[in-house]
């Protein structure tokens, strides 16, 4: 995104407490908004000029809903402040993804950790 102001970071929550039935609900109606979730985050990695590993690999997003969670073999999954366990976290520079356990709601421990982490 191009903008002539200072922004150090951009924070969105989507509160979505079942991906799964959402995505299905999108594509079943004909909404383009089933992908845009996974696609917005690619789109500003791309605004700034970031390396194809920084962005989201659309098998990442099949596995996803398919098995209704994210969790590579081996792999220990991370826990937010609020103790919810995350499935899928890609960050580039000031801009993060994060898909967690929970439902339709702002975690206020884990949203103050990002703005502390991009404020002076």
């Amino acid at each position: 995104m191009k903008t002539t102001l200072d922004i150090r970071s951009f924070s969105a929550w989507v509160p979505i407490s079942d991906l799964v039935d959402w995505y299905w609900a999108c594509e079943s109606r004909g909404l383009k908004y089933a992908g845009d979730i996974l696609s917005f985050y690619n789109k500003l990695v791309n605004d700034m000029k970031g390396k194809q590993a920084a962005l989201v690999p659309q098998e990442d997003a099949m596995l996803m809903l398919s098995q209704r969670t994210f969790n590579p073999a081996g792999k220990a999954q991370m826990i937010l402040p609020e103790g919810r366990r995350i499935h899928y976290r890609k960050r580039f520079h000031s801009i993060n993804l994060t898909i967690f356990e929970g439902g339709h709601e702002l975690l206020p421990g884990a949203a103050m950790e990002e703005l502390k982490n991009h404020l002076i």
